[in-house]
């Protein structure tokens, strides 16, 4: 028996305070002083001033950007499993990707300069 998939679409609010209310300790060029330096170094991500991100997105997604707030990740492959068919890209700077603190492939986008 097959099953349609279902896509939840996150409220826009929870979105916005999301994208508001970050630790400065868990932006990108800090999550060293919480994961192992070795880590960081395996990783690729360390020390770079721009990062590329991604967003899995299913096929209802009305957005065609990745927005603050959304949650994203620092790999593609990562994106199209565990976020949809269609994957968005967008060039950041480093200091504006939050960690969410659990799993490396987990981060959300929360620019500095405020949203927009």
């Amino acid at each position: 028996m097959l099953r349609k998939r279902r896509y939840l679409v996150e409220d826009e609010q929870q979105r916005q305070l999301r994208a508001s209310a970050v630790d400065d300790d868990r932006r990108l060029p800090n999550v060293h002083k919480i994961v192992p330096p070795a880590y960081m170094k395996k990783s690729g991500w360390d020390g770079k001033s721009s990062v590329t991100i991604y967003r899995g997105v299913g096929p209802k997604d009305p957005f065609k950007t990745i927005r603050p707030g959304d949650w994203v990740t620092l790999k593609k492959s990562w994106a199209k499993q565990h976020g949809g068919a269609k994957v968005l890209k967008r060039v950041v700077n480093a200091y504006d990707i939050v960690w969410a603190g659990t799993d490396m492939n987990e981060w959300f986008y929360s620019p500095r300069r405020g949203m927009k």
